[in-house]
């Protein structure tokens, strides 16, 4: 439902974040391409407002304060945290943060959005958990049009097959 780029030193692309909706859980998933491996990785998540993230007085995030650091599973290429939805509203804010090692080496990873008001290149993202669940709906109601869709078809051919044989008598 939510996509975004996994940015490594500020200049490369190294994988991806993407956020789902699964029952009443979000699931926040960071996938690196093949060169590039995850380290240690940090999420803070929570309702877009003045103090949803830990920062200094200077504006930066504090990422060893960030609410999320045990996945819900890991690997070299991807992490995944599952976070119970509550209700907070549809409007979240997340800033996710990835030690990462590839070709240039070992970088700092954000997933690629806006910046914090601190002077480093740390950013955070916004999605609407409302839209999240329209993509759900417009893709189950897509699914129930093309099932329907064979059925008339197999209806139809099974009806021409038994019309064929009939006239063939």
């Amino acid at each position: 439902c939510f996509y975004t780029s996994l940015i490594a030193g500020q200049h490369h692309t190294a994988g991806s974040v993407t956020i789902d909706v699964v029952g009443g859980n979000l699931i926040v998933t960071y996938t690196t391409n093949e060169e590039w491996e995850l380290g240690t990785t940090h999420l803070s998540i929570g309702v877009c407002e003045e103090g949803w993230v830990p920062t200094t007085g200077s504006g930066n995030p504090q990422i060893g304060h960030f609410e999320f650091t045990e996945p819900y599973s890991e690997g070299p290429h991807e992490v995944v945290y599952i976070i119970p939805i509550t209700d907070i509203g549809d409007n979240y804010c997340f800033a996710a943060h990835a030690e990462v090692e590839g070709p240039t080496g070992g970088e700092t990873a954000w997933a690629e959005g806006s910046e914090f008001s601190g002077n480093s290149w740390a950013m955070y993202s916004e999605f609407n958990l409302s839209s999240c669940n329209l993509k759900v709906r417009i893709f189950f109601i897509s699914l129930l049009f093309f099932t329907v869709l064979i059925a008339l078809i197999t209806s139809l051919l099974t009806f021409c097959t038994a019309l064929s044989g009939d006239a063939a008598r």
